[in-house]
């Protein structure tokens, strides 16, 4: 049985009784209400279908916090969906030259119920009430990258790389009261388990115990949607087109090496402008290895050469 159908038990078990919560990257982008005067707090459900689960109180400000990449899904004059808050109309959306959204201003639109076709936003508040919660999201991948080893291959080709990453995010303030081995759902993340509580600050450093989350596999990896891809990962191996090598061998470890990094960016779930270029750094490099020895790359035994023929002088 392959372990993403093993993986998938896990949802069944802890889907019905996770609590849901909210985290963003590290880097969010400003949402302003137009309108919004004062600073209301809500009660919702930890569980949208599981009122036994309990409640927690969220804040709505004029203000609030959404990812990069959900806010470069917005577009001027359509709604979007702020989950348990309600529909929002985007009104101007403020870019930097490359791209990169800087503000958004936008105007409740909640008597709107329509929910069908509107993008769905996970968010934060920001307000003085609902503090952030440093958080860790750690995920890990295979020790051995290969799903099925060959009968003469060596394993020791397919270890060594980054199985472990730690992103940094930001934590809605109903965090700091999970415990250690609790099972949470990130909300468009996935599931978690409390590693480490967050805690106060030490009287020693003045620093408050971040929490940290071990990610659990729950067999829906490659159907994630993008916005719940985590962003950067923290010291990840650079993207950078690799550099060429002059013969089979160098290319064969070349060849190997980007294909740890792609396998490895798809599992941290990057950014997918960072795994395109990985697989295409990766092609390149196949393209290469067959330019020089004439076959197709496969793992294992590096193929000699293929000797260029004598010149008509010789």
């Amino acid at each position: 049985m392959e372990w993403d159908k093993i993986w998938a038990i896990n949802k069944k078990v802890i889907d019905p009784i996770a609590p849901r919560f909210t985290a963003l990257e590290t880097s969010p982008v400003p949402v302003n209400l137009k309108g919004v005067q004062s600073e209301t707090s809500l009660n919702v459900q930890l569980h949208p279908k599981n009122p036994d689960v309990g409640t927690k109180a969220i804040w709505v400000s004029k203000r609030l916090l959404i990812d990069q990449l959900d806010a470069k899904a917005l577009k001027v004059g359509e709604n979007a969906t702020f989950i348990n808050y309600g529909n929002v109309m985007i009104d101007n959306i403020n870019r930097t030259p490359d791209g990169t959204v800087t503000s958004i201003d936008a105007t409740p639109n909640l008597e709107n119920k329509d929910f069908k076709k509107t993008i769905k936003l996970t968010w934060l508040a920001e307000t003085p009430q609902s503090p952030t919660v440093e958080t860790y999201c750690v995920y890990f991948d295979h020790i051995i990258s290969k799903p099925l080893l060959g009968k003469d291959e060596d394993f020791k080709q397919y270890i060594g790389h980054q199985t472990r990453w730690e992103v940094p995010m930001l934590g809605e303030s109903a965090l700091s009261k999970v415990k250690v081995g609790d099972i949470i759902e990130l909300q468009r993340r996935g599931f978690f388990r409390v590693d480490v509580a967050a805690g106060p600050p030490s009287p020693h450093t003045s620093r408050a115990t971040p929490l940290i989350l071990f990610h659990v596999p729950d067999g829906r990896t490659k159907e994630k949607p993008k916005a719940a891809q985590p962003p950067q990962v923290k010291a990840t191996a650079t993207v950078a087109t690799p550099p060429i090598a002059t013969n089979s061998a160098n290319l064969n470890d070349e060849i190997v090496k980007q294909g740890d990094l792609v396998r490895s960016l798809k599992s941290a779930k990057a950014d997918k402008a960072k795994v395109d270029v990985a697989v295409k750094g990766l092609l390149d490099l196949k393209a290469k290895y067959k330019a020089e020895t004439g076959q197709d790359w496969k793992p294992g035994a590096v193929p000699a050469p293929v000797s260029k023929p004598a010149s008509g002088n010789d």
